[in-house]
C-alpha cells in the first residue's frame, strides 16, 4: 500500500507512519482522514509534500498512488503556532509532531571525550595533516595547532636552513594576533627575524609567500639524504723497473710542459743507451678498457728526479701535455714551468679510474613527482656539513672546488639533460645549496653523481650529502579558511622538535545576532549565540528555521554573565550535537519547535507555568523519590574540569557542598570553558550538585491534547487529590471574588491558604488567597481573577487547585513530552526545587 510518512521538521529521521489506499490520491487521503479539511489551504506552503523524493506540489495532489509510492509530509516553519497547529491537524500528525521535538535528547556529553574535538587529545597537541578530515570550526578564544594545509619542506638561503609550512587554522575568518603566534611555547614576535609568518584571511591570494606551495619531497633523499662521493684516486706504477724486462718511461720534449712515452731495455748497467721507439701512453688505459674514454684531467704521480709530484693531463695526445697540481687541493699551480731539460726521462705512477662513465657513486634514479602527477619545477638540496676546503700544513682552509652533475629525464627512458654545477669554498663551516631547475610538464625522474676528484683525506673537507629533491605540484592561490604561513630559520635558537609545535591563540570571526534580530557582519566574539547562529546556517537553516528572539534574549543573558563557549570542531559531529555541547556551558539545550530550532535555558522560572490534575490528567500519577535525599550515595562532591586560559590545558576545581568532603569526587568536563579562574567551573560544580540534590522527586503522568505544547524546562503546576496533598476540581462559577467550586474545600485551621486558577491556555494564574465562606463549596480569594472565564459550554471550564501554600501545587519542570497516539500524551516531569538555583550568581554580584 502507498506509504505516507510525516516529519515535524527537516532536522527530523523519524516520522509518524499512515498508510493510503491504493488508486487513491495524497488529495483524497487528507479528505477522508483530517475532519474539517479545506482545499483552499494546499497553496499556503505551510508543509511540503514530496512523492518518492521529488516534490509534489498541490496541483499534482491529484496523482493516483500506486502500491509502492512513498509520500514524505513535512512541517515547514512559517506563521502563527495557530496556524502550525491547523496544519498540523491537516496531516493528522500531531502526536508525531511533538514526539520530533527531542525534548528528552539524552546527554553523554560528560562521559566521554567530546568526539567532535580533539582539544583535549594528547596527540592533538602538535601540527598534523588531517586527509578527508572537516575543517576546524573555532567559536570564542582558544589555542590551536593549525593541521597541515600541504606538505612543509626545507631549502637553503644562503647556506642556512629554511624550513616552509602552510597550516590551515579554521575553516572561516578569525582574528590572530602575531604575537599569540608561538613555536612551543616562544612568541614568534621574541624569535625576531629567524621566523617569518603571515595570516590570511579566507579567499585572500597566498600565492606571495613562498610558504603556499606545494612541494612533493622524494622519500629516498628526504632528510638525512645520500651521500654522493666522487672519484678517489688511486695510483700504480706506470711500468715495472726490472732487469730483462721493458721499461715504459715517459720523455721530456722540447716544450717541456710536454712528455712522450718510449719502450727502453732493462739491463744490468742500467737502460738501453736510447728509446727504441714511442709508445701511445693511452695504451695503458686502452688496454684496460678506455678506448673511448678522455683522459683530460687523468692525475700522474711522477718522480722528477727530487721527488714525486702530481701532474694533471692537459692534452691527452700521444705527445701529452701536463700541468703540476697541488698535492693536497689538485688545482694547477701556475707558477710551474715544465718537468726539467728535454731528452730527461721521468717515471712513476699513472691514476686509475673506475668504469668508463662512472665518476664515484650515482644515486638516483628516482622519481620527482608521486604517481600521477607532473610538474615543471625540480628543486636539488646539497649540504656539506663539514664545509668545503682543503686544509693545509698550517690548518689554514685553502680553496676546493666540487663539481656535482645533476641529470635529468622525462620519465623512464628519456633523453638525460645534465647540468653541472660547480661549487666552490674555503671554509669549514657548514655549506649549503638548493638548485632550482625549470623543466617542461612531466613526471620527471633525476640521479645526482659528483664528477670532481675527492682525496677522502682528513685534511680535505668536501663530504657532500645530497638530502633534497622537491617537485612543485599544482597548487592553490587562495583557501576558503584562515591559513598562516611560516618560514623557520634553522638555528640553534629553535631544536627540529619544535617544528611541529606551531600554534597559535585565535578567536572565532562569525555575525552576531543583534537586537533587531538581524546577523552583523563577522567579528571576533565568543558569544553563545553567534555561535549557535553559525552552527545552524551552516547546515542550510534559514533565519525562519531559528528562533531569533529568544535565542537574542538567551545570549543577552550569557554574555551578561560572562558565560562565553570556547571551543573547536574539527571531528565529524552533527550540527544538532554541535549546538547543544554550545548551549550547554549556559545551562541550555536546543529543542525543535514547530519546525524552528529553539534553545531553552535551564533557570529559575518564577511563573506558574502550565497547570495539570486530575481533570486533565488520564491515568494514574506516578512519583519517584531518590532516597535518601542526598547528593549522591557514591560521590561526596565534584572535580570539574575546564580549560585554563593562561596555559591552555586543562585543570580542575573541586567543589563540594553541605558536609561533603571531597575525598571521592565525581569527574565532570565543561567542554567549551576557558578561564584564567576557577569561578565559573566552581559554578557550574555547584549547579550540578544542587540538581542532583534538590532534583530527587520525578513524575508520569498522561494527558490528552493538553501537554502538546509544553516545551522542555516549561514550569508546571501539578494538582494531585491525596490525603495532604493538593484539593482540585473545576471552577463552576464566579461572582466577583467569590468562586463556585465542584469540591467542597477544607481548611486547615491557622495555616494560610491560597489558590490557583487556569486560564483557557492552560496556564495557571495567581495564587490567590483565599479566605474559607460557610459554603464549602465556595471560596473568597484576593485579589480577582486575572482573566474572564467563560461558562458557556463551548469551552471547559477553569480547574483549580487549593491548599496550603507547601501542599496546593507540586511546582514541576517539564523534561520529557511523549506522544501516545494522535489525542494523547505521556508527560515527565522533576520537582522545581528553587534551591537548585541558589548558587547561579557565584562569583558575579
Amino acid at each position: 500500500m502507498p506509504l505516507i510518512r510525516v516529519y515535524s521538521n527537516k532536522f527530523s529521521d523519524e516520522a509518524e507512519h499512515n498508510s493510503a489506499a491504493i488508486g487513491s490520491s495524497f488529495r483524497d487521503y487528507l479528505r477522508l482522514n483530517v475532519s474539517g479539511y479545506n482545499q483552499d489551504l494546499d497553496d499556503s506552503g505551510l508543509f511540503s509534500v514530496s512523492l518518492n523524493g521529488s516534490i509534489l506540489p498541490p496541483c499534482d495532489w491529484d496523482v493516483l498512488l500506486v502500491a509502492d509510492d512513498v509520500i514524505d509530509v513535512v512541517i515547514e516553519p512559517k506563521g502563527t503556532v495557530a496556524i502550525i497547529t491547523t496544519v498540523i491537524a491537516v496531516v493528522t500528525a500531531v502526536a508525531s509532531m511533538r514526539m520530533m521535538n527531542n525534548l528528552d535528547i539524552p546527554d553523554t556529553y560528560n562521559s566521554t571525550t567530546p568526539d567532535s574535538s580533539s582539544i583535549y587529545s594528547v596527540n592533538a597537541q602538535g601540527n598534523q595533516p588531517k586527509l578527508m578530515a572537516p575543517a576546524p570550526v573555532l567559536f570564542g578564544t582558544h589555542k590551536t595547532y593549525p593541521d597541515y594545509i600541504c606538505p612543509s619542506y626545507r631549502t637553503y638561503v644562503a647556506h642556512e636552513e629554511w624550513r616552509y609550512f602552510m597550516l590551515s587554522v579554521c575553516a572561516h575568518a578569525a582574528q590572530i594576533n602575531t604575537a599569540d603566534i608561538r613555536i612551543g611555547d616562544t612568541s614568534v614576535v621574541d624569535l625576531g627575524s629567524d621566523v617569518d609568518v603571515s595570516v590570511f584571511q579566507p579567499s585572500t591570494n597566498v600565492a606571495g609567500h613562498p610558504a603556499h606551495r606545494h612541494m612533493y619531497s622524494v622519500a629516498e633523499v628526504d632528510g638525512a639524504g645520500v651521500q654522493i662521493n666522487g672519484v678517489i684516486p688511486s695510483f700504480e706504477w706506470a711500468t715495472p723497473y726490472t732487469v730483462g724486462e721493458w721499461a715504459y718511461l715517459w720523455e721530456v720534449q722540447s716544450d717541456t710542459t710536454k712528455l712522450n712515452m718510449n719502450k727502453y731495455q732493462v739491463n744490468e748497467s742500467g737502460l738501453s743507451a736510447a728509446g727504441t721507439g714511442d709508445l701511445p701512453w693511452r695504451y695503458w688505459f686502452d688496454d684496460a678498457g678506455y678506448s673511448d674514454v678522455s683522459l683530460v684531467g687523468v692525475v700522474l704521480l711522477l718522480w722528477t728526479g727530487v721527488d714525486y709530484q702530481y701532474f694533471r693531463c692537459i692534452d691527452d695526445a700521444e705527445t701529452a701535455t701536463f700541468a703540476r697540481v697541488d698535492p693536497v687541493t689538485f688545482e694547477i699551480d701556475n707558477a710551474w714551468t715544465g718537468f726539467g731539460t728535454a731528452g730527461d726521462l721521468i717515471t712513476g705512477y699513472y691514476q686509475t679510474i673506475p668504469a668508463a662513465g662512472d665518476w664515484g657513486n650515482v644515486a638516483g634514479w628516482f622519481n620527482c613527482c608521486p604517481p600521477g602527477e607532473t610538474t615543471t619545477k625540480l628543486e636539488f638540496d646539497f649540504h656539506f656539513p663539514e664545509g668545503l676546503a682543503a686544509l693545509d700544513s698550517k690548518g689554514i682552509p685553502r680553496e676546493r672546488e666540487v663539481t656535482i652533475l645533476i641529470e635529468y629525464r622525462n620519465g623512464s627512458g628519456g633523453t638525460v639533460i645534465s647540468l653541472e654545477v660547480v661549487k666552490s669554498e674555503s671554509t669549514v663551516n657548514a655549506r649549503a645549496w638548493t638548485i632550482p631547475i625549470t623543466v617542461a610538464d612531466g613526471a620527471w625522474q633525476a640521479r645526482v653523481s659528483i664528477t670532481s676528484t675527492t682525496h677522502n683525506k682528513t685534511l680535505t673537507k668536501e663530504r657532500m650529502m645530497w638530502n633534497g629533491l622537491r617537485s612543485e605540484l599544482t597548487t592553490p592561490s587562495s583557501y576558503p579558511f584562515t591559513t598562516i604561513a611560516v618560514a623557520i630559520k634553522g638555528t640553534q635558537r629553535l631544536s627540529s622538535a619544535s617544528s611541529n609545535k606551531i600554534n597559535c591563540i585565535s578567536t572565532g570571526m562569525h555575525p552576531e545576532l543583534q537586537s533587531s534580530l538581524t546577523w552583523s557582519a563577522p567579528t571576533a566574539t565568543r558569544s553563545v549565540a553567534a555561535a549557535v547562529g553559525a552552527i545552524a546556517h551552516a547546515a542550510g537553516n534559514t533565519d525562519e528555521q531559528i528562533n531569533l528572539g529568544e535565542l537574542y534574549r538567551i545570549g543577552q543573558i550569557l554574555n551578561s554573565r560572562g558565560d562565553y563557549f570556547d571551543g573547536l570542531f574539527d571531528k565529524e559531529t552533527t550540527s544538532w550535537e554541535a549546538i547543544k555541547r554550545v548551549l550547554a556551558i549556559g545551562w541550555a539545550e536546543p529543542v525543535v519547535d514547530f519546525g524552528q530550532i529553539l534553545p531553552v535555558r535551564d533557570s529559575l522560572k518564577t511563573d506558574l507555568g502550565w497547570q495539570f490534575g486530575e481533570q486533565n490528567i488520564t491515568g494514574k500519577i506516578k512519583e519517584t523519590i531518590a532516597m535518601p535525599g542526598a547528593v549522591n550515595e557514591k560521590n561526596d562532591g565534584v572535580e570539574v574540569e575546564y580549560t585554563d586560559k593562561t596555559t591552555y590545558k586543562s585543570t580542575t576545581a573541586l567543589v563540594t557542598i553541605d558536609d561533603q568532603t571531597g575525598l571521592m569526587p565525581e569527574k565532570v568536563r565543561i567542554y567549551g570553558l576557558v578561564s584564567d579562574t576557577a569561578t565559573r567551573a566552581i559554578r557550574h560544580g555547584l549547579r550540578h550538585l544542587r540538581t542532583k540534590k534538590y532534583r530527587n522527586r520525578s513524575y508520569q503522568f498522561s494527558t490528552e491534547q493538553d501537554a502538546l505544547e509544553c516545551k522542555l524546562y516549561d514550569p508546571a503546576q501539578l494538582g494531585w487529590a491525596m490525603p495532604h496533598r493538593s484539593q482540585t476540581g473545576e471552577v463552576k462559577a464566579v461572582n466577583g471574588t467569590l468562586l463556585r467550586l465542584s469540591e467542597p474545600v477544607e481548611f486547615t485551621s491557622g495555616e494560610a491558604h491560597t489558590i490557583i486558577v487556569s486560564n483557557p491556555e492552560g496556564f495557571a494564574t495567581g495564587p490567590y488567597t483565599a479566605t474559607e465562606t460557610a459554603d464549602p463549596y465556595e471560596v473568597t480569594i484576593s485579589p480577582a481573577l486575572t482573566f474572564t472565564p467563560e461558562f458557556n459550554g463551548r469551552t471547559e471550564p477553569p480547574r483549580y487547585q487549593f491548599g496550603t501554600t507547601a501542599r496546593r501545587s507540586v511546582p514541576l519542570l517539564i523534561t520529557k513530552v511523549t506522544p501516545q497516539g494522535q489525542d494523547a500524551c505521556s508527560v515527565a516531569g522533576v520537582v522545581n526545587d528553587v534551591r537548585v538555583y541558589s548558587d547561579d550568581d557565584y562569583g558575579i554580584f
